[in-house]
């Protein structure tokens, strides 16, 4: 079995993990917004990456043509910038696979802020 076999999964469950942080939410927000025709809203996922080994953008590529089939729209990123409420507000879910060691004092506020209100 290659490596790229055994990231997979993983890559998989880091997904699924995002995306069930992300339901309540998606289920609120489609409770608001009409439906055309029955049409269920897809699920928009920010895949936030980084140049590290686990080579996240080729991880993002593996499930990116599954995903969209099955309803769910990945945009990938490597920029720590986009953890504010502006670009957050476009997402149903965050999806973390990097390794960063350090992270801005105002972008974990705001991120924090943004996914868990009142705490």
């Amino acid at each position: 079995m290659s490596i790229r076999n055994l990231l997979l999964p993983v890559c998989a469950m880091s997904l699924a993990v995002a995306l069930i942080c992300g339901l309540e939410r998606v289920q609120a927000q489609q409770a608001q917004t009409p439906l055309s025709e029955g049409t269920p809203r897809r699920v928009k996922v920010l895949f936030l990456g980084d140049t590290g080994h686990h080579v996240p953008l080729e991880r993002a590529r593996d499930v990116y043509s599954l995903l969209g089939r099955h309803g769910i729209d990945l945009t990938y990123s490597q920029e720590l910038a986009d953890l504010n409420p502006e670009t957050l507000a476009r997402y149903d879910a965050l999806l973390l696979y990097a390794n960063w060691t350090t992270i801005a004092d105002n972008a974990s506020r705001q991120s924090q802020a943004y996914f868990f209100p009142g705490e």
